[in-house]
């Protein structure tokens, strides 16, 4: 059992599009296990159906892992677990990406990753999608432990600069579960709000934001092996290839 099910959450506040969406890998059995560490992964799509502004919504959840430590990771395996959860839309709602994870390494301290990647240029898309994103992240600035970078990098044409990342303590644990639901509830304001958007209407930019969120996708495929690789007991070569390609 999991003591922090955020899947569950987010499931909760996506429900009305969830549900028609089809569940095309489910976390009801390990995808990996050794022993009592167990990595699960549950993929939802909305296929063809094309009112759905979801395309796909991937989770991957760790429950007792044994997680390398961010100060040594060669020789120190946390006891933790993690979710990550990535939204992707359809290519006829431009909206950015929703990309979040927090691992919690018990009694150590707390991962936290939280963006929402733009899929367009374009100075008045930026200006609709980028600035929200931008003023949470402001009110994060006293959480110590709260990194100073507003993007990854490597990442920076996926950057809406109000990233949220760092390594917190885990007292502060409520803080940034409500923080990570607070961009999950910014990501789906701009869903539920999609029709009010004219930019996303517009043709140049469904054609970038097309071509961007599969750059997005193939990237982060590639970066996959890498996560897994902090699970060195559940690591294997045929498996980071089927996250990368289930996941993304």
């Amino acid at each position: 059992m999991r003591e922090h099910d955020l899947t569950a959450m987010l499931m909760n506040k996506f429900d009305r599009y969830v549900k028609d969406m089809q569940e095309i890998y489910s976390d009801r059995e390990p995808v990996a296990q050794h022993n009592d560490q167990k990595l699960f992964l549950k993929v939802l799509s909305s296929g063809d159906k094309t009112d759905n502004p979801i395309a796909k919504i991937s989770f991957m959840m760790l429950e007792e892992g044994r997680i390398r430590n961010k100060d040594d990771k060669e020789n120190v395996r946390d006891t933790g677990e993690f979710t990550v959860a990535t939204i992707i839309p359809a290519d006829a709602v431009p909206v950015p990406i929703c990309a979040m994870e927090i691992s919690f390494h018990f009694g150590k301290y707390l991962q936290c990753r939280a963006e929402l990647p733009p899929l367009s240029t374009n100075e008045a898309y930026r200006d609709t999608f980028c600035k929200p994103v931008q003023q949470l992240r402001q009110g994060l600035e006293n959480l110590p432990g709260l990194s100073p970078q507003v993007s990854l990098p490597g990442l920076e044409d996926f950057s809406s600069g109000g990233l949220m990342a760092g390594h917190i303590d885990p007292a502060k644990k409520e803080t940034v579960i409500q923080w990570f639901l607070d961009y999950a509830d910014l990501y789906l304001s701009f869903i539920d709000r999609r029709d009010t958007y004219e930019i996303l209407g517009d043709p140049s930019v469904l054609q970038e934001a097309k071509a961007k969120k599969a750059a997005f996708c193939g990237m982060f495929k590639k970066m996959t092996p890498s996560i897994l690789a902090d699970l060195p007991d559940l690591y294997a070569d045929d498996l980071a290839g089927k996250l990368g390609e289930l996941l993304f």
